[in-house]
């Protein structure tokens, strides 16, 4: 018997970025009544080990390195059974509320263990489907053509080091912009980060230190050229809602994320805005 579609959604990376992305797809749901609206299933991971910790340990890409003693914990297979378990509860589309975590040295074995024992699960890749959806809309592959767009990009150090957003959007023929090193260090690390006012610890409401660092951050990048600035941590949109005067400058990934997924199950209930 054939599967009703279902979304499923890898969350827990922080857990309230795994709501924001369930909060998306409801958001994106044209739906009159209860029944309308899309069956979700929603893994708070939070056992997860830290993406960044583990890509900036230096043992991604070292295999013999992993599990050593001293070596940070390694995220993937963690991943890989939660999404299992998704599938096995009934999603036949899944995506991760987690940037960083698609990083190849990362994303590459999740998927291949997904592959390997929930092989009817399509995995949407974050990055993919956020630089799919610039193409559409500016630069180069807009309709009518322009020329190259200067895209800022907001992330933490693993999405940077690993160049998630980076060589996918030059690839697309944009040209990605990055603060500058002491504005990382002084605003944006922080507010993903601090102990006291991040958006990790505290996101429901994001605080006032953490919201006017993200602000400052994306002022930066929009001083420096950029057209648009991707919030490219899942945390960060929780920092800039719909209301916030830079929303427009904007490319939220999770609410790209929530749309592949409504099209990649019930397409007709799409919301077109």
């Amino acid at each position: 018997m054939q599967k009703q579609p279902t979304i499923g959604i890898l969350g827990g990376m922080g857990p309230q970025a795994g709501l924001d992305l369930f909060q998306a797809v409801l958001d994106n749901t044209v739906a009159a009544r209860d029944q309308e609206h899309i069956p979700t299933l929603v893994s708070s991971a939070a056992h997860i080990p830290d993406r960044t910790t583990f890509l900036l340990g230096g043992v991604a890409s070292d295999t013999a390195a992993r599990g050593r003693e001293g070596a940070p914990p390694d995220p993937a297979p963690p991943m890989g059974r939660a999404l299992v378990e998704l599938a096995e509860a009934g999603a036949t589309v899944a995506a991760i509320a987690c940037n960083t975590a698609h990083a190849g040295p990362i994303f590459q074995r999740v998927q291949a263990y997904v592959r390997a024992h929930a092989p009817k699960l399509a995995l949407l890749h974050m990055i993919e489907e956020t630089v799919a959806s610039i193409r559409q809309g500016v630069g180069p592959h807009a309709d009518p053509p322009g020329p190259a767009a200067k895209i800022g990009l907001l992330a933490t150090a693993g999405t940077y080091h690993f160049r998630l957003y980076d060589d996918a959007l030059e690839a697309a023929g944009f040209d990605p912009l990055l603060p500058d090193a002491d504005f990382r260090d002084t605003h944006l690390f922080p507010a993903i980060y601090d102990p006291g006012y991040g958006i990790k610890a505290t996101s429901s409401p994001v605080t006032e230190r953490a919201a006017r660092a993200v602000a400052a951050c994306i002022e930066h990048l929009i001083e420096k050229g950029a057209e648009k600035v991707i919030l490219g941590c899942t945390e960060l949109p929780l920092a800039v809602a719909g209301h916030h005067r830079l929303h427009p400058y904007v490319i939220n990934p999770t609410r790209v994320v929530a749309r592949a997924l409504i099209r990649a199950t019930y397409p007709e209930r799409l919301n077109p805005n």
